[in-house]
Order: structure tokens, then C-alpha cells, then sequence
């Protein structure tokens, strides 16, 4: 599989930047306390550049995760050269966190760190949303994925005057610098 002009790096984060203004326009029509306004989508991009993009959504942990291994096999028998997921999140306050709950900060030891944050969110029922609101802020996420890319990027924002305010997007990984994506079965090995 060779890479062209359509599959490369840049244009990857021409499509991942698109996805984010999209994905900005499209919550900003979303009422304030509505969970379920914005519609998540997948954009596969194939072997030539193309693209097909297709709406999603699960209901649980484990209907995600049946879905990413469906979104996975998909992906292999197209030869898609990456996977683009956009969705909305909740993003963690690290800093806030370990304050409330009396963690070190900044971490010194991720594994101290890790076993807490899982002990702390049992008691949540590993929803974010449940943890105090100072805690946590909601996001925007694009996450790439594929056999040379794994790249996210969030923007977080905020509700003023009951509308949606954004940060600008930043980046949080690129290929240069693997990020653990994790979410989608890696489907060219």
C-alpha cells in the first residue's frame, strides 16, 4: 500500500482540523443539557483518499467496544489507510483532581497514580460526569488511527450565558510521537 498525497500525514490533519471545525459547529446547535445532541461520526479514509463518513453512537462500554472491532474489520477489508473518530468527552482536571482527593500532584509515580484514579472512579462508576463538576471539563475529541498515524486532538469548552464556549483545539499526540490510541483493534496487523 503505497502513500499519496491524499493519504499523507498532512492530509490527514487537513481532514482531522475539518472534523474539529464540524464537530464545533455541530455542538454549538446542541442545547446545553442535552447528553445525547451531539451525534459522534467515524470518517474512514480509504486506500485513494476518499471518504466515507457514518454516524455513531453506543450505549455501553461494551456496545462501544463491539462496535470499534466491527469499525476495525471494516477498515481492513477496505484497506483504509486511517480511521477518524469524532465525538464529545469529558476531560479531567488532573490538577484539581488530585487536589480534591488529596493525590500528589504533579504525579510522581504513574502507577500510584493509576491505582488511585481506578479506586477514586469505582466509587463514580467510572463516569466522569458523576465526579464533582470543578473536576472536569467537556471536550471535543478527533482521534486518528491507522497504520503510520495515531494523532488526537481536543477542544475543550465551556457554557457562558448558556452557550458553548471553545478553547482552540490543541493537539495531544502526533505520529512522530506514539500516542496510545487503544479504542479501535488495530486492523493492518
Amino acid at each position: 500500500m503505497t502513500t499519496d498525497a491524499r493519504t499523507s500525514k498532512f492530509a490527514i490533519d487537513s481532514i482531522m482540523d475539518k472534523e474539529m471545525a464540524w464537530a464545533i459547529e455541530q455542538k454549538r446547535g446542541c442545547k446545553v443539557d442535552d447528553d445525547n445532541a451531539f451525534t459522534m461520526r467515524v470518517t474512514i479514509v480509504g486506500p485513494g483518499g476518499q471518504l466515507a463518513r457514518v454516524p455513531l453512537q453506543w450505549t455501553s462500554m461494551d456496545d462501544k467496544h463491539r462496535k470499534m472491532e466491527v469499525l476495525s474489520d471494516v477498515c481492513r477489508h477496505t484497506y483504509a489507510r486511517a480511521a477518524i473518530i469524532t465525538t464529545d468527552t469529558r476531560y479531567l482536571l488532573f490538577e484539581e483532581f488530585c487536589k480534591h482527593f488529596k493525590l500528589a500532584f504533579p504525579m510522581t509515580n504513574e502507577k500510584v497514580f493509576r491505582d488511585d484514579y481506578s479506586r477514586i472512579m469505582a466509587d463514580y462508576n467510572y463516569e466522569m460526569e458523576r465526579l464533582p463538576r470543578q473536576l472536569w471539563q467537556e471536550a471535543l475529541n478527533v482521534v486518528a488511527y491507522g497504520p503510520r498515524i495515531a494523532k488526537m486532538m481536543l477542544a475543550k469548552y465551556s457554557i457562558v450565558n448558556r452557550a458553548y464556549v471553545f478553547e482552540p483545539p490543541e493537539t495531544i499526540g502526533n505520529s512522530e510521537e506514539r500516542v496510545e490510541v487503544g479504542m479501535i483493534p488495530a486492523w493492518w496487523q
